[in-house]
């Protein structure tokens, strides 16, 4: 397990969701997607969306969101690790995503935001894939 982890829990119900922000994620997100609140010290933090690809061996990280108001405390890097461990644990090789970040307009703002969110994940050992024009990154997931 990792240390100072965050709970995941699936979702099957919208009803299983309190906070307003994450119940708007998960009512816009895919119905094909496995779609998880993460919990830290019973409180909800964070969602995340998951598009498993058995046919590609891909655990693809569809969607990663971390309140607002609880942004730069390390719920972030603990969903990204406890999104890892779920796909490591089903038997995938790959972890593959596309950065974008959530919760700005487009523009100038949305994408100086997302270039940080792409040093981030490369600083999480996530490198740009060729195949799909360097806007996916991807990172093995090690057993």
């Amino acid at each position: 397990m990792i240390p100072d982890s965050i709970g995941l829990v699936e979702i099957s119900d919208l009803r299983m969701v309190d906070n307003s922000t994450i119940r708007d994620l998960v009512q816009n997100d895919s119905p094909d997607n496995k779609r998880y609140v993460a919990y830290e010290h019973g409180d909800e933090v964070a969602f995340l969306s998951i598009f498993p690809r058995p046919d590609l061996k891909i655990w693809v990280i569809y969607k990663m969101f971390v309140l607002p108001e609880l942004r730069w405390h390390g719920i972030g890097t603990r969903l990204l690790l406890a999104a890892e461990e779920l796909g490591r644990n089903k038997g995938f090789p790959k972890v593959r995503l596309t950065p974008k970040a959530l919760g700005y307009p487009d523009g100038d703002e949305r994408d100086r935001e997302t270039a940080k969110l792409i040093a981030w994940y490369e600083r999480h050992g996530y490198r740009a894939t060729q195949d799909s024009r360097f806007r996916e990154w991807q990172k093995e997931l090690q057993r």
